[in-house]
């Protein structure tokens, strides 16, 4: 699709596109690897059906998903973090959602854990749920993505992200809280189909070969961006802004979060439904973006692995 207008989809045609290339995966090496093997590096481990995981690498993720819960010094400052930001937002009279995108493992379970998976309820996600009442407005992927996989493929096979359904499916789950007068299911959306390496398969396989993928992707390129990433090498601290003067919405929405939001889709399906979007790679809220970009909308996005990170704000 490089060089050419990128298409703008309904949600029954990006699963279908979904459907199509979750079956062409099948096809790749990564899919015959022996389920139960770790990579040497620990940080993938492959299931069953051609799917791959996050192991325990860097983040240790499926020692928290099995291990024993957070200290309680932890769950305390979670507390007041989730806290000091709705009184920040009360304060300039806009929303603050708190989304958490699932790991691969809870929403395809049987596919990691074929026997039976572990019971989960210790991992810091439960923990933070059971304290943040619904003043804390903590929105969780779960029953999006399982609603999804019920109708088709909501995890990428060989990636550590969602498909471009998956990815819509939480946009309305985030929407139908936060601005439900958002008409999300009558909405094209723009999408982006790839070929390259996908970053779970890079771990068992040298080389890797590409495969075909699909994003959601903005209707408009990006209006600025800081560059952040090609000079530093870092990706936090990364910002760019989308605008959109077709939306149907004219507020302005500011997103900080990780790969979800900046490279795999969030940022891209609120585009199409609002007349700005910024982006910011942050495990922290930044309340001076915030005020510089005068947002309607803030939304604070997590992969839920990196709750174990505490952040600033």
């Amino acid at each position: 699709m490089s060089g050419a207008a990128r298409p703008r989809l309904t949600a029954a045609e990006i699963r279908a596109l979904d459907e199509k290339l979750d079956a062409a995966a099948l096809g790749h090496p990564a899919s015959r690897l022996r389920p139960g093997q770790v990579s040497t590096n620990g940080a993938a481990v492959a299931g069953v059906d051609g799917y791959l995981f996050i192991g325990d690498g860097g983040n240790r993720w499926e020692t928290q998903y099995a291990g024993p819960p957070p200290p309680e010094s932890w769950k305390a400052t979670w507390a007041r973090v989730l806290a000091a930001r709705q009184a920040e937002a009360e304060a300039r009279r806009i929303q603050l959602w708190n989304l958490v995108i699932p790991e691969k493992q809870v929403v395809y379970p049987e596919a990691r854990w074929p026997e039976g998976a572990p019971d989960g309820a210790a991992r810091p996600l439960r923990r933070l749920a059971a304290l943040a009442g619904a003043d804390a407005r903590l929105l969780y992927g779960e029953a999006a993505l399982l609603a999804c996989k019920a109708e088709g493929p909501a995890c990428l096979r060989h990636d550590s992200h969602w498909t471009a359904s998956g990815c819509l499916a939480v946009v309305r789950q985030l929407l139908s809280a936060a601005a439900p007068e958002v008409d999300v299911e009558s909405a094209v959306f723009t999408v982006a189909r790839t070929h390259e390496p996908v970053d779970l398969a890079a771990h068992f396989l040298d080389p890797n070969p590409p495969q075909d993928r699909l994003r959601l992707a903005a209707p408009q390129a990006r209006a600025w961006e800081n560059r952040h990433y090609e000079r530093t090498g870092q990706h936090t601290g990364s910002q760019y802004r989308l605008a959109n003067p077709e939306a149907p919405d004219p507020r302005r929405a500011l997103l900080f979060g990780d790969s979800y939001s900046y490279a795999e889709g969030l940022a891209g399906a609120l585009s199409a439904l609002f007349a700005e979007v910024t982006c910011v790679w942050s495990k922290s809220v930044v309340w001076d973006v915030v005020d510089e970009r005068r947002a309607d909308l803030v939304v604070w996005e997590s992969a839920e692995r990196f709750l174990v990170s505490l952040p600033q704000s």
